[in-house]
């Protein structure tokens, strides 16, 4: 009888097995006809029923006994491991679905889908912004040149997210204002007009620098005004899209009303006094708080090289250091202090600039050191900035000398080199193509402008290649340099 049992439930367990594979593999075609997502949420529990298969009939069969033999004891078996397995492996596949997608917002335009934001205030911003830009080219209420635009929550894909900015470009292109793409010219932020191409506004606002640029090498013209050129969707209207001709009558009239300002940015040198520093010798035939001077000090001097700013022929009072030249060193003053009942210290200081001042105005970073490298010795400085790029900042001369090359190399590419007599030189290389202002034969101060920093000849990047040679080998600029 016992035998009979569990040969009746031998036939019903290959029964249960049969069923849950066959609805293991309707729930795999199903899957694969609903999508992606559903096979996601169907894709666990099945692995879980394999998993449980895979304990084979006869561990199947013992625990059904252990659970009271029989359907019941079928049916417990099911409930105590088969039931919490289908339920976790669910409740992962719904978290993992889940879990890979994001809420956000489809905007759309009628039938057309503009793109998917992360936010509604993603949303007013790319409106707002389109509205801005509308109001340049209208008189009337530019809101009223926008589409109809709706917005929905859906729940997508990260990827699948478009930037504020893509959502205002396509506002604008769908707009009932005629659009282009243009480049617009900012002044300090406020925006003045836009043109086709970005090249003809860099050219007019070029060539009113250069009929202002006066005829001294140790000047720069500049604007006071930051000028931004901005690539983007602009209106067709007559009164903001110009053509270059218009832009530079434009130009003109803005210099002549002061909208837009000149400065002229000179290199001056002055001398500076140099206070001395004092040697304080101890002495014990005096008392604590008690000095007497065994030597009096002399004050040096400095040749200070600065960048001076003027509009309209007067200083501003904007100045910028950019060299410090040592010409008389102080003498310290030998001074002797009481220690007659007190332990005291000798204490001494002293202070003194470098020969040279550094060479490449705004560009305050040594790229690559006077060391050897690559099998070679890399003798010289490599000066570039640390932020933004060293590309056209100014090279002025080290020291007063005279210039005995200034033309071009093939692997210095434009270069200057300086004869400053007893033996040192100096020279400058990788300067931008046709940047260089001094001739052979010209005599200049320290902190004359020579050049533009570039990256012509061998160099893989701009930056001022600086060599100091004395007597005819090119030895560390850095100490030279009071580094």
């Amino acid at each position: 009888m016992p035998q009979k049992t569990a040969l009746k439930q031998k036939g019903f367990l290959s029964a249960v097995f049969s069923l849950i594979s066959s609805l293991g593999e309707l729930f795999c075609r199903g899957a694969q006809k609903a999508g992606a997502f559903v096979l996601g949420l169907l894709r666990a529990p099945v692995v879980g029923l394999l998993f449980l298969l895979t304990r084979g009939k006869d561990a199947v069969l013992a625990g059904v006994q252990e659970a009271g033999g029989g359907k019941r004891g079928v049916v417990r078996y099911v409930c105590v491991w088969m039931l919490p397995v289908l339920a976790a492996g669910l409740l992962w596949s719904v978290s993992a679905g889940i879990g890979a997608r994001s809420v956000g917002l489809r905007v759309s335009v009628g039938e057309t889908i503009l793109g998917y934001l992360r936010s509604e205030s993603e949303f007013l911003q790319a409106k707002n912004a389109a509205l801005e830009v509308l109001g340049l080219g209208t008189d009337g209420d530019a809101a009223d040149a926008l589409p109809e635009t709706a917005y929905a929550v859906e729940l997508i894909g990260a990827n699948r997210f478009t930037s504020a900015e893509d959502i205002c470009e396509s506002l604008l292109r769908l707009s009932s204002v005629p659009t282009t793409q243009a480049c617009g010219i900012y002044i300090d932020g406020a925006f003045l007009c836009a043109v086709k191409n970005q090249s003809d506004a860099m050219a007019v606002f070029g060539s009113v620098l250069k009929a202002e640029q006066t005829n001294e090498t140790d000047a720069m013209v500049s604007f006071v005004q930051h000028i931004a050129y901005v690539q983007g969707i602009y209106p067709e209207a007559e009164d903001v899209l110009l053509d270059r001709a218009q832009l530079q009558t434009l130009a003109d009239n803005l210099l002549k009303t002061h909208l837009l300002d000149l400065k002229e940015l000179k290199t001056e040198i002055e001398k500076e006094l140099t206070d001395f520093p004092s040697v304080k010798i101890p002495s014990d035939a005096l008392y604590i708080g008690t000095t007497r001077v065994l030597s009096a000090g002399r004050r040096g001097s400095d040749q200070v090289t600065k960048l001076v700013t003027y509009v309209d022929g007067a200083p501003t009072g904007e100045e910028e250091e950019v060299g410090r030249l040592t010409v008389i060193r102080p003498v310290a003053e030998q001074l002797q202090v009481g220690t007659r009942a007190l332990d005291a210290s000798f204490v001494s200081g002293s202070s003194y600039g470098g020969l040279l001042i550094w060479p490449a105005v705004g560009a305050d970073n040594i790229n690559s050191d006077y060391a050897w490298r690559w099998g070679k010795l890399h003798a010289a400085l490599d000066i570039g900035s640390k932020v933004g790029t060293s590309l056209g900042k100014t090279v002025v001369a080290a020291a007063e000398g005279t210039v005995v090359i200034s033309g071009v190399h093939s692997s210095y590419g434009y270069y200057v080199k300086i004869d400053h007599g007893n033996g040192m030189q100096t020279l400058y290389a990788h300067c931008m193509a046709g940047s260089l202002l001094v001739n052979v034969g010209d005599h200049v101060d320290a902190g004359t402008p020579i050049a533009k920093v570039g990256m012509t000849g061998y160099a893989t990047g701009p930056h001022l290649h600086f060599e100091v040679i004395i007597n005819g080998v090119r030895v560390d600029p850095k100490p030279y340099l009071g580094i």
